[in-house]
C-alpha cells in the first residue's frame, strides 16, 4: 500500500476549557503485529472532551518507535476515512512515513 493511497491528516492539539490530566499510556508488543517492533496500547478518553460527565471510552493505539536513540517527537496520524483503521495504518505504512519524516520521529495512529 502506498502512502499516496490515503489522505495523510495531521492532527493539532485544541485547547479545551478544562485541562485534563495526560493518559499514562503503556506500550507492549502487539499481539498481531505485520511489522517488527510496533507497539500497542489502550487509552482512555472522554467521551466529550466538553463535559467529562459523559463518561470515557477506550482508544486502540499503534506505535512505530523512533529509531534513533535521540527522539525528535510523535507524529500522529490516521489515513482518514471512512473505514481507514489507523492501527493497520502504521503497519502497512509506518516504515514509509518514518522515511519521509526522518528515523527520529515515533509514528502513532489509533482506532476510534
Amino acid at each position: 500500500m502506498r502512502l499516496s493511497t490515503f489522505g495523510l491528516f495531521i492532527l493539532s492539539l485544541l485547547k479545551t476549557s478544562k485541562a485534563l490530566a495526560p493518559a499514562t499510556v503503556t506500550w507492549s508488543s502487539c499481539p498481531h503485529a505485520l511489522l517488527p517492533g510496533v507497539e500497542c496500547a489502550t487509552v482512555q478518553v472522554p467521551l466529550d472532551w466538553a463535559d467529562e460527565s459523559k463518561g470515557m471510552i477506550p482508544i486502540a493505539l499503534s506505535r512505530l518507535p523512533a529509531l534513533t536513540p535521540q527522539r525528535e517527537g510523535y507524529m500522529f496520524v490516521n489515513p482518514g476515512g471512512p473505514g481507514g483503521s489507523g492501527t493497520e495504518f502504521i503497519q502497512y505504512s509506518g516504515y514509509e512515513i518514518m522515511s519521509i519524516l526522518g528515523a527520529g520521529w515515533d509514528i502513532i495512529s489509533w482506532d476510534p
